[in-house]
């Protein structure tokens, strides 16, 4: 979920983006990502809630993770 972002395209191609590629994604009326730095490698974190402060969710292979900024 935090490496890579995966979409199809019309034509049934499978195109793959990393966090360095583009800035974010969404899911129509769903789910939004972001690009985020991480001890200096960049994922895709999920925004949670935008405010004063900021809170974000990514799941990796050691668990869960929230972010506040």
């Amino acid at each position: 979920m935090s490496q890579s972002c995966k979409f199809k395209t019309l034509k049934d191609s499978l195109i793959i983006y990393r966090p360095e590629d583009i800035k974010g994604y969404r899911f129509t009326g769903d789910k939004y990502f972001i690009s985020k730095e991480i001890g200096g490698t960049p994922v895709f974190l999920e925004f949670l809630v935008a405010g004063k402060v900021n809170l974000y969710y990514a799941r990796t292979d050691s668990g869960d993770h929230y972010y506040i900024e």
